[in-house]
């Protein structure tokens, strides 16, 4: 990532997660380069789809 410029926006929080499952991870990576940031969140159950993948929402921002 440092070689090629990426910025990561993640939060520590997982992406990732099953039902019955004992370990969560972060395997949904949202990377960036250049003059941007994102607004970055991720939805919880209330928009279920079934996956055991949340749903990432982010918004770009331009950085002055």
């Amino acid at each position: 990532m440092q070689a090629h410029g990426l910025a990561i926006h993640n939060s520590e929080e997982a992406t990732r997660s099953g039902t019955n499952a004992e370990c969560h991870s972060i395997i949904d990576l949202t990377l960036t380069k250049g003059n941007v940031d994102l607004r970055w969140s991720i939805v919880y159950e209330s928009q279920s789809t079934g996956s055991d993948h949340e749903i990432l929402v982010w918004e770009v921002i331009e950085k002055n």
